[in-house]
């Protein structure tokens, strides 16, 4: 997909590395994997964490190829 996801971590496990994105504009959850995630140092996630992500359609379901935490844009101060 070349378009930006945005979705909710319904759980990550850090030991293993691994869990899963709620999507909010697929009916499925998205597989995630720690290498996936663009951030420095431990590369993990929190449930209930905001992300954007990239993803692809597999034969077992929908896996992030690429995940950033988000969070919405400060206001803007005049």
């Amino acid at each position: 997909m070349d378009s930006w996801s945005l979705g909710t971590v319904q759980w990550f496990n850090s030991e293993k590395g691994f869990g899963f994105i709620k999507a909010d504009d697929i009916a499925r959850v998205v597989f995630v994997d720690y290498r996936c995630i663009d951030m420095p140092g431990f590369k993990t996630l929190a449930s209930g964490q905001r992300v954007a992500y990239r993803y692809r359609r597999t034969r077992s379901g929908p896996e992030a190829i690429y995940v950033r935490p988000w969070s919405p844009p400060a206001p803007c101060r005049v």
